[in-house]
Order: C-alpha cells, then structure tokens, then sequence
C-alpha cells in the first residue's frame, strides 16, 4: 500500500516536471524567434579586435572563422591555466603530478605543445609512469613532428 502510493506520488512529480521542461523549452523557443525578428538587432556579430596579439596560437586564416563558443572556450582553458599556475606556485614540493597533467591538458587544447610537453616532463619527474603525461607528451611531440622522440 505505502509502495503504491509512493509510485503515483512519484509519477505525479515526474508529470509535473515534464510539464514544466515543455513550458519553459516552449518560452525559449518564443523569446529565440522574438530576438531574431527585432530589427534593432544586428544579425551578424562584429570581429572580435586584436584577437591574434590576444590568441598567437591562432593562424591568421582561421581567426576570422572562430565562434563566439570557440573563443569562451579558449578563454575558460586560459583560465584553468592561471589555476593551475597559481597551485603551482603554492605548493614547492609537489608531490602528485595531477596539476601538471592537467595543466598540460588545457596547452594541449590551445596546442601549445611546446608547453605541453614541458608539464608532463615535470609530472614524470614525479611519477616516471604516469599514463596521462606519456599520453599528452606523445601527442604534442606527435604534434610538433618529433616522430623519433614522441615514441619515448
């Protein structure tokens, strides 16, 4: 009895919940093609300026072709960069190589490999078998074209 009348309290809440998922995906959709009628609006974002002395990583070619998305991507791994940086800093002795393999991580996003690989030399340091740092430093020597050491 008590299993049964949680089950319909149960149903009921998850009715309740698909209903308010439709609603608010329905009000979305409303204010979506509102902003696309207003005429106020621009329908093309402008360039972003002095995104290569802000990006050097990327090409000339490419820049005019990254998104909005691309670019808060790039900003969020630079972000974590300074995190990661700033641990750095605070910890003389490390003792886990966790925040170089991850620092590494977000060079290897924004293919700074060079830096790359200087991380996941400091991550071995600490644990010469570490899977992720041989990983990402096979993988930005793949980058960088050091076929013979990318191997080691």
């Amino acid at each position: 009895m008590q299993t049964s009348l949680q089950a319909r309290q149960n149903a009921k809440e998850l009715q309740d919940y698909f209903k308010d998922l439709s609603k608010w995906e329905s009000e979305i959709k409303n204010k979506d093609s509102n902003l696309l009628l207003r005429p106020d609006l621009p329908t093309q974002v402008p360039p972003i300026r002095n995104l290569q002395s802000q990006n050097p990583q990327i090409p000339p070619s490419e820049s005019d072709s990254i998104t909005p998305a691309e670019l808060a991507l790039i900003e969020k791994e630079k972000k974590a960069i300074a995190a990661y940086s700033k641990s750095v800093s605070f910890d003389s002795n490390p003792s886990t190589p966790a925040v170089y393999t991850n620092r590494a991580l977000c060079f290897l996003k924004l293919s700074q490999f060079n830096n790359v690989i200087k991380d996941c030399d400091l991550a071995l340091e600490l644990e010469s078998k570490n899977v992720k740092a041989l990983w990402r430093r096979g993988l930005a020597k793949t980058e960088l074209k050091d076929w013979s050491s990318a191997k080691s």
